[in-house]
């Protein structure tokens, strides 16, 4: 059997008080929330976030863990969460983020599209990229966000490195990621047709240090497989 993996099935990053996690991310981004526990720690909350069916690529979830220290976002980490929202849709969010007192970095553009960037309440670096490639019917249409506008799920992740030829042999050698794009230091690899939730960027940044995980910083990243045998191929 041929090894392969069809995107990004899940972020996952830690968070301090999780009343202001659920206010930002369910109440003002309006994503389907489920809460559970941290099955390796069960004292400690696992929010999900996602569409209504929860669909593998449209998850972000969080440990919450009360009164933790902020992390340092730096190499060996993902720097950045990117989410996939309808082409009309950054001036919405724009408008949205800022009367809710979010500061919103100015319009920039990325290997030709549009993107907002912001941060949430513990500092994860958050981003909305504007896509023509969303699906109207796998969004969380009971939220107060119109569906014209809302979020469909990740779009994308940053991997920032001290330098990127190792991961970039991880990726292409190993995971079976192609290079699609560069922009200077920023490297956009792909599974499959590229479409989101199966891109990631390899971003060199030395300069930034290595990172720390605690509140505000991603803790890991998961991959789909198209089926449980193939995981299971995957593990021997």
């Amino acid at each position: 059997m041929t090894k392969h993996l069809v995107g990004i099935h899940h972020i996952t990053a830690i968070a301090g008080d999780p009343q202001a996690n659920i206010d930002f991310y369910a109440g003002l981004l309006g994503l389907l929330i489920k809460v559970t526990v941290n099955f390796d720690d069960p004292g400690t909350y696992h929010l999900y976030y996602g569409d209504g069916a929860g669909n593998p690529g449209k998850i972000l979830t969080f440990f919450p863990w009360p009164d933790a220290p902020k992390g340092r976002h730096g190499t060996g980490q993902v720097t950045h969460i990117a989410f996939a929202v309808p082409r009309n849709a950054l001036d919405f969010w724009r408008d949205r983020l800022a009367s809710r007192g979010i500061a919103v970095g100015e319009n920039s553009s990325r290997f030709d599209e549009s993107l907002l960037s912001f941060n949430d309440p513990d500092g994860t670096n958050i981003e909305l990229v504007s896509t023509g490639a969303v699906n109207r019917e796998r969004v969380y249409s009971d939220a107060t966000i119109p569906v014209s506008y809302a979020i469909h799920g990740i779009h994308s992740a940053t991997l920032s490195e001290g330098g990127y030829q190792k991961t970039a042999e991880l990726l292409t050698g190993i995971l079976g990621f192609r290079l699609v794009h560069r922009e200077g230091k920023r490297f956009r690899y792909s599974l499959g047709e590229g479409a989101p939730r199966s891109i990631l960027h390899v971003l060199c940044a030395p300069e930034d240090g290595h990172g720390s995980i605690l509140a505000g910083t991603v803790h890991h990243i998961a991959f789909r497989t198209p089926s449980d045998r193939e995981q299971q191929e995957w593990l021997n």
